[in-house]
């Protein structure tokens, strides 16, 4: 074992102050005291689509993508951003993120393969059961019609 992932991360509106950030410390030194080389807080989806897309790539791996490929992968940005933006009441992926940073983590992006825009829709519906499992297509849609 060389590393753990500590994941859902909740806190009660009346939870008391301070209570997750002295769990997630606590277990850090745990982990620290066992050996264990590495601590993940896990991913905050969405949260920085804007600043990941434009310094994920070089400008000569830009320059080399042919013009389809830009033309999807900046309507692909574009769909990311209006999720981002649209579901940013329902799962707070950026208040997640600032929370997260408190901790001084290394950051790391996600990078996600599919064989064409087509399989698109299909892999987030997937992602929304993975991170929103009580939300269904209804309450998805409706989310989005409300944030056009």
């Amino acid at each position: 074992m060389v590393g753990w992932t500590l994941d859902f991360m909740r806190r009660r509106p009346d939870g008391i102050n301070g209570v997750m950030e002295f769990l997630i410390a606590r277990s850090a030194m745990r982990m620290k005291e066992d050996g264990i080389e590495f601590m993940s807080l896990s991913a905050a989806p969405l949260a920085q689509t804007r600043a990941a897309s434009t310094s994920s790539s070089t400008a000569g791996e830009q320059a080399d993508a042919g013009a389809g490929a830009e033309r999807q992968e900046s309507a692909v940005e574009r769909i990311l951003e209006f999720l981002a933006d649209s579901l940013e009441p329902v799962y707070g992926f950026r208040s997640l993120l600032e929370f997260k940073r408190k901790f001084q983590p290394e950051l790391v992006p996600l990078i996600m393969a599919y064989p064409d825009a087509t399989a698109l829709p299909t892999v987030g519906l997937a992602l929304t059961r993975a991170y929103l499992p009580s939300t269904s297509v209804r309450d998805l849609t409706r989310v989005l019609r409300s944030a056009r």
